[in-house]
Order: C-alpha cells, then sequence, then structure tokens
C-alpha cells in the first residue's frame, strides 16, 4: 500500500508496476478504493438536530444532568452505573485470564456481580451540598509578578502566588 501527493503521481507509478516481474512473479498493480472517513461518514448520516432549549437549560443539562432528579432518582441512577461497570469488570477479567472465569462465575452466583455492591450512604442534606470544580492548573511564567511563579489555571486567571519565592 502506497500513499501518493496526487493523482498524476499515483497513475505513473501503476503503469511503471503494473505487470513488472520481480523473482519470477507478475506483480498487479492497481488504485485501491479509498477508505471512508469517518468523520465525514458520520456527518452525513443524518440531519443535524438543533437544540433549541434555553442556554441555561442546555447548560444544566451538560454540567449537572442529575441536578433535576429527586434524590432518590439520583441515588438510583448512579446505583445503576455502578452495577453496568462491575459487570464489565467482571467480563473484562475472564476475558483477560480464562482460568478465573469459574471464580467469577460463582461470585456472581453467589453476590450477583464479581464484587459484593452496598448500597449508598444517603446524606441528611439533599440541596446545596455537592459541588465539583476542575480545573487545570500549573506553573505558568508570568510577568505579572516579577517572580514568574504565579499558579494559574488555564485560561490565565491567576489562582495562588508562589509564597516560597
Amino acid at each position: 500500500i502506497f500513499c501518493f501527493r496526487n493523482e498524476d503521481d499515483k497513475e505513473k507509478a501503476i503503469a511503471v508496476l503494473d505487470g513488472f516481474k520481480l523473482k519470477n512473479r507478475t506483480l498487479k498493480a492497481f488504485s485501491a478504493k479509498a477508505a471512508n472517513d469517518p468523520y465525514k461518514t458520520k456527518k452525513s448520516e443524518g440531519p443535524v438536530v438543533v437544540d433549541n432549549r434555553p442556554v441555561k437549560v442546555r447548560l444544566q443539562d451538560a454540567i449537572c444532568p442529575y441536578a433535576t432528579l429527586s434524590y432518590e432518582e439520583q441515588l438510583n441512577k448512579k446505583l445503576d452505573e455502578i452495577k453496568s461497570l462491575v459487570k464489565r469488570i467482571g467480563f473484562e477479567i475472564t476475558k483477560a485470564n480464562k482460568s478465573l472465569t469459574g471464580l467469577v462465575k460463582s461470585q456472581v452466583e453467589k453476590e450477583g456481580f464479581v464484587a459484593p455492591i452496598q448500597e449508598f450512604i444517603k446524606s441528611p442534606i439533599t440541596r446545596g451540598y455537592r459541588n465539583k470544580v476542575e480545573f487545570s492548573v500549573g506553573y505558568m511564567n508570568t510577568e505579572k509578578s516579577g517572580n514568574g511563579d504565579n499558579l494559574e489555571a488555564e485560561n490565565g486567571v491567576s489562582v495562588a502566588e508562589n509564597s516560597a519565592s
């Protein structure tokens, strides 16, 4: 398999190689059908769906999709996710090490899963107690502090100055 810069180079190579004799064999050269670009295929699968919901609702769904659910519904969804992951772990263990298949099966028969899953410890406070924020942080050389050792978020917002300097 070869890739060429342009169609002319490809055609010249095919003309030279097709029928060429090498070690008592005749080479066959031809233009192969290019594989479909997966990105283009995905885009062309159907019409683009436009989300006309208000920005606040779209952000809410993207950032914290369980926020509109009751506390019990949130716990049930999370428990279902954990069960699904533990089932997959059992499958992956047997796939990676066939000799553990019997152990995994006996554990599944005994516990229902490869590992016991405990119920959640419910919080007495169900609103306004949880938060999770993720930042990409690191030391960046800046001229703001003079010493160049500010701890900054990815967007350049100063998080903390290095007090050791």
